[in-house]
């Protein structure tokens, strides 16, 4: 859906976050759309991961069909239509920060050693030139850290799962630099690696105090 012409589009949300990413097709064509399972997405994933050739794909009604090296699997689609996912897309930004990936996905890790599965928020604090990174719980204290990032917009706060970020954090690994675009405290936030243009991740936030 909406995807740009001879492109392939991937999109996955569990409501909390949304991932989405575009791909040219060459020497294929796709007419309508499928809901690949989960469960479905593991196992493609698994005969992808030991590929060493390229990979034969097919879609028809029921099902969507990969063979690798002489493997074949077929997995049965999800009937319905999939949640009109450009409702979760920002459409007014109302500021942005750039950041090194790996220097935010490792505060975010050491930050969030106090957080607890009650007491598992991590609070973002962005002024013009750093990101100051911070977690408490009852049980186990504080923590606080900050790092370099510009800056562009009002200094604000904003708070995410501490899981989630690192795992989207995680997913844009031949990134170096990463570019969040934020709505305010409460919408989605958009995050855009260097490397990659065409994979997106949203994130929505969780409240803080």
């Amino acid at each position: 859906k909406d995807a740009p012409p001879d492109t392939i589009r991937f999109v996955a949300t569990d409501g909390n976050r949304l991932g989405m990413i575009d791909r040219i097709l060459v020497d294929w064509t796709i007419t309508k759309g499928a809901m690949i399972p989960s469960s479905g997405v593991s196992e493609i994933k698994k005969i992808l991961d030991g590929c060493q050739d390229s990979v034969y794909v097919s879609i028809d009604n029921q099902f969507f069909s990969i063979m690798s090296d002489g493997v074949i699997l077929a997995v049965r689609l999800n009937s319905g239509e999939y949640p009109d996912y450009t409702l979760a897309l920002p459409k007014e930004i109302v500021s942005s920060a750039t950041f090194n990936r790996e220097a935010l996905l490792s505060a975010v890790k050491r930050v969030s050693v106090v957080s607890t599965e009650k007491f598992k928020t991590i609070k973002l604090e962005f002024t013009p030139e750093e990101i100051s990174l911070s977690c408490s719980s009852p049980q186990y204290g504080e923590s606080k850290e900050v790092i370099e990032a510009d800056f562009s917009g009002e200094p604000f706060s904003i708070g995410f799962s501490a899981r989630l970020l690192a795992e989207q954090l995680s997913n844009f690994k031949d990134s170096e630099k990463i570019v969040a675009d934020f709505t305010g405290t409460s919408g989605p936030a958009k995050f855009l690696g260097d490397n990659d243009k065409d994979y997106i991740s949203i994130i929505m936030p969780m409240r803080v105090s």
